[in-house]
């Protein structure tokens, strides 16, 4: 970077870093969800943890946290750290470890770093933890440790190690198992030694293992910074697939780089692909101040604007933007693209704090509020806010333009040298309620011991002023509609000009007095972290009316009978008409015409559905009775009258054209085939009458049947009694 360019980065991010800077007076809404402090004093539980996945094949996250100075004994296996691992459940973490581990190996310092991802495919995730201080035949060598998940939980003793083959290098310094960069479906491991040698001292290296059934596959990849003392490969995370070409990406950072000036730090990522990564870096940043540990931490973002492409996080944790604020301490985040990462920082923000070390941790936190934009989380080590080096953390919500500028939770270790933020993760769902939560630690706090250390567990929900309308769009006539409030009551609402409410409290929207339209609708709610107010939509329609009947609710599919029409309300409008279940068929589904011929016998529901401005259902229900008529040449030779029709009380059968002594019999039949009257005529006379009583029938469309010698004919009759 030549120095025209270096300063003009430097005044640009001066600039946006000071509109970025957090706030630190607001009021506090999040409380930890699950909270957990180390067995024994002194133990730094909490140095480190991670999302680990599901590795016991339940259906929910597990938490790995890293105790780097436990001692047990303290004689003879001082600082040979603990692992600890938490099931998730319906109702959070456990309260008590699943599963732990230690290697009963002075100062190996195990924990120094967790990771966890599925490498042998088998659907269960998988362990990984660095010891960094480990002394095999070599002091300080370090070695990696990856246990294997199942049904049961990981094994008792390690699937696989890695040994370092330095003096001092510190193998372990950093892990990474989330993430496939050459996309076989199986998880790629990588591991660091910051302090490896070859032959620039202390230069660090990055080792990359293709995951397989049978386990780690190589080294089959590495990487050295090439420059004495830059430490590199601390830290080595997953960077998601910041190209979207379906692989992949790792970022590294090496925070004591010499780019442009003296220990200014470095990032690098390489790009993901089916032959896995290059030898050389695809994208880089430096901060290009001097001593300002730029890459100190550096980890995938996700998605925080919802573009389709992975975002990544960089820190400089001794940057600064003025000589009052020494070693403040800045985060970054780069987004991704068609041609992978930005050479600029779409987001810049500044501790605001001298030697508060912001950014000595930054972390992905997944989709904390669910709003479909990746949210990030920074750590602060050394802030001071009444107590010494107590130490802070900050949450960031992802939005369309990226990350917003201002933090959205905000915690302090209260408590001298608690170093709260020292380590931050987030990314799992412990609960499996789709909000994806974030853990914060502080690994020298007293919680119940002495300096035992503490890990704070943050189950993600809507922001305070989350809101939303069960239905955003509602016709005039409708119920007045009140909004869900998904975060905090007690806030106000207000609306564009024309919308009145009932309430500005519980924001129940007056129709009738609003009328027709489309409104913005804002809630506020005040003393939150971040931004106040959510706005939403409301749109209010037009009534529409689609009120119909028939004339009867009884028809017989006959062919001689008229196909009935539908009869609109005063007011109402033809739409389009349909019928449950099937078998019902209009002439027209435009005006409702039934064609009874071609329909079948059975009750149906008939709907006229209005759509305009809003839509509006009726229904009528109709029942279709079988015609049961016979062929002409096997009907009665008799002329029949039935009469009055419609009738009550009583019909008048009328039969004339018979042959003497012939015995008629009389059926009315329902609308189900049931007999429900019978009636007999013995015709001797010219033309012969029967009076049938009906009083006693229920209202409806009957069959009237004449049956006589085998042969029938069919009359239909209206009986309208009460």
């Amino acid at each position: 970077m030549n120095s025209y360019l270096k300063e003009k980065f430097l005044f640009s991010l001066l600039i946006l870093s000071q509109l970025l800077t957090p706030a630190l007076t607001k009021a506090q809404y999040w409380i930890p969800d699950w909270e957990m402090g180390g067995d024994m004093e002194s133990e730094s539980f909490g140095w480190s943890h991670c999302n680990a996945g599901d590795v016991n094949g339940d259906g929910y996250d597990d938490l790995f946290v890293g105790a780097v100075s436990h001692s047990e004994p303290l004689a003879t296996e001082e600082e040979e750290g603990k692992l600890y691992l938490y099931y998730g459940g319906p109702d959070g973490l456990s309260l008590t470890p699943a599963w732990t581990y230690q290697p009963n190996v002075m100062t190996s310092v195990t924990g120094f770093d967790t990771g966890a991802g599925d490498l042998n495919g088998d659907g269960y995730s998988d362990l990984v933890a660095g010891c960094i201080q480990w002394t095999g035949t070599i002091a300080e060598q370090g070695r990696v440790l990856l246990f294997y998940g199942s049904d049961s939980g990981p094994s008792v003793l390690p699937d696989w190690e890695f040994q370092g083959t330095q003096v001092q290098e510190l193998m372990g310094s950093s892990t990474a198992l989330d993430g496939d960069i050459n996309g076989d479906g199986y998880n790629d491991l990588f591991i660091s030694a910051k302090m490896h040698d070859n032959p620039e001292t202390n230069e660090g290296k990055v080792w990359g293992f293709y995951g397989s059934d049978s386990g780690p596959v190589g080294p089959v990849w590495s990487y050295e910074s090439n420059q004495d003392d830059a430490i590199g490969g601390f830290p080595v995370s997953y960077a998601g697939d910041v190209d979207k070409d379906g692989y992949d990406d790792i970022i590294i950072g090496i925070n004591a780089y010499d780019f442009d000036e003296v220990n200014d730090g470095l990032a690098v990522v390489f790009y993901g692909s089916v032959g896995g990564l290059s030898t050389t870096p695809d994208w880089q940043a430096s901060s290009g101040q001097k001593k300002s540990n730029f890459g100190h931490w550096a980890d995938g973002a996700g998605d925080v604007n919802g573009d389709g492409y992975d975002d990544v996080v960089v820190t400089a944790l001794n940057m600064e933007s003025e000589e009052a604020e020494v070693n403040e301490g800045y985060a970054f985040c780069y987004l991704g693209g068609d041609t992978g990462l930005a050479a600029e920082p779409s987001w810049v923000t500044q501790g605001g704090q001298a030697e508060a070390n912001y950014g000595y941790c930054a972390a992905g936190a997944g989709d904390v509020n669910k709003d479909g934009f990746a949210d990030v989380i920074v750590g602060a080590k050394y802030y001071e806010n009444g107590e010494f080096k107590e130490g802070s953390g900050y949450l960031y919500f992802g939005s369309p333009d990226g990350l917003e500028t201002d933090y959205c939770w905000m915690e302090e270790g209260n408590q001298d040298s608690a170093y709260y933020g020292r380590h931050v993760d987030g990314g799992g769902d412990f609960d499996n309620d789709g909000y994806m939560d974030f853990i914060a630690s502080a690994y020298q706090k007293s919680f119940g011991l002495i300096e035992n250390g503490k890990v704070e567990v943050y189950y993600g929900k809507p922001r305070e002023s989350d809101w939303h309308f069960s239905n955003d769009s509602v016709c005039i006539n409708d119920t007045n509609p009140v909004p869900v409030i998904d975060g905090m009551n007690g806030g106000n609402f207000t609306a564009s000009p024309g919308l009145v409410f009932v309430n500005p409290v519980t924001g129940e929207v007056n129709l009738a007095a609003s009328g027709v339209g489309i409104f913005e609708i804002t809630y506020t709610f005040p003393g939150e972290f971040c931004a106040a107010s959510v706005t939403h939509t409301l749109s209010i329609g037009a009534a529409s009316d689609a009120a119909f009947t028939y004339a009867s609710t009884s028809y017989i599919n006959s062919p001689l009978d008229p196909d009935p029409e539908s009869v609109l309300g005063a007011g109402a409008s033809y739409g389009l008409f349909s019928a449950t279940p099937a078998g019902l068929t209009f002439i027209s589904t435009s005006t409702g015409q039934i064609d009874l011929s071609a329909s079948a016998a059975g009750t149906y529901w008939v709907y006229n559905t209005v759509t305009t401005d809003c839509i509006a259902i009726d229904s009528f229900q109709v029942t279709i009775i079988q015609y049961v008529g016979i062929t002409g040449e096997g009907m009665l030779p008799a002329i029949i009258n039935l009469y009055p029709n419609p009738a009550s009380d009583l019909v008048i059968a009328e039969i004339q054209n018979y042959h003497p002594g012939e015995v008629i019999e009389i059926q009315i039949i329902d609308n189900t085939g049931r007999v429900i009257k019978t009636e007999e005529i013995i015709c001797l006379l010219g033309s012969e009458k029967k009076e049938i009583p009906i009083r006693n029938i229920e209202a409806g469309i009957y069959v009237v049947s004449f049956i006589s010698e085998g042969r029938v004919l069919n009359k239909q009759i209206i009986i309208m009694n009460k």
